[in-house]
Order: C-alpha cells, then sequence, then structure tokens
C-alpha cells in the first residue's frame, strides 16, 4: 500500500497524454486503508501540479472510448494452470504469447493488452 506522498509523486511522474493508454490511471481507493480526506488531498495536489482531470470510473471509460477506441484485450487459455508453458493468452487483434516463465496467466476475465499486472502474476 503507497502512502498519500507516495501517491501523489508516483502519479505525478505518470504521462500525460490522451491519446496513449499510458495516459490513463484507475486508483482504486480501499475504504480500510485510506480516508477520504487522503483522496482529497491526492486530488489537489494532482489539480495543482495541472494536467490531470480526477473523474469517475464511468466517465474514464467514455474518455478512454472516445480517445482511444476498443482497447484489444487478451484472455488467459488456462487460467491459474502453471508457470511456463502453461500461461499462455491470445488477444483479440490476433496476437498470443506467453506470462514470462516463472508468472502463471490467471484472469479469469479478458485483461487490456499491456496491463499485464492484470493478468500474469509470480506464483
Amino acid at each position: 500500500m503507497l502512502g498519500v506522498d507516495a501517491m501523489i509523486e508516483l502519479l505525478l511522474s505518470m504521462p500525460k497524454n490522451s491519446s496513449s493508454p499510458g495516459g490513463y490511471s484507475l486508483i482504486p481507493v480501499m475504504a480500510w486503508t485510506h480516508s477520504y480526506a487522503d483522496v482529497v488531498t491526492i486530488a489537489d495536489a494532482l489539480a495543482s501540479a495541472g494536467g490531470f482531470d480526477v473523474v469517475l470510473p464511468s466517465e474514464l471509460a467514455r474518455r478512454v472510448n472516445e480517445n482511444l477506441g476498443e482497447l484489444p484485450t487478451c484472455t488467459c487459455s488456462t487460467p491459474n494452470a502453471g508457470t511456463a508453458g502453461q500461461n499462455k493468452y491470445t488477444c483479440t487483434d490476433g496476437a498470443e504469447g506467453f506470462c514470462s516463465a516463472e508468472d502463471t496467466c490467471y484472469a479469469a476475465l479478458p485483461f487490456v493488452k499491456g496491463d499485464w499486472k492484470s493478468g500474469c502474476r509470480e506464483e
């Protein structure tokens, strides 16, 4: 779990290009680890820095679709089957590949191509 200052620093270092998938961030906030005041502090710091919009997930999805179109997604061929040789994924753009040798392709649902942490994890 990142603290408030670390989260601000991380977000300030990220790209801010609306025509690139890397220009968007979704930050889940756990009610038992961060307070409303933490969220406000982060949002205020980003607003002060400029170049950021803090929006609801529905607005984020709308902007991503508007600016990027539909992104290719990948699906694990055999979720949680194991590591090297058993961690294949296939993508809607025709690509296919494997998670790294020490990772399992674990996602039960499709994940955005390139967001490997959402599909592959170290066992």
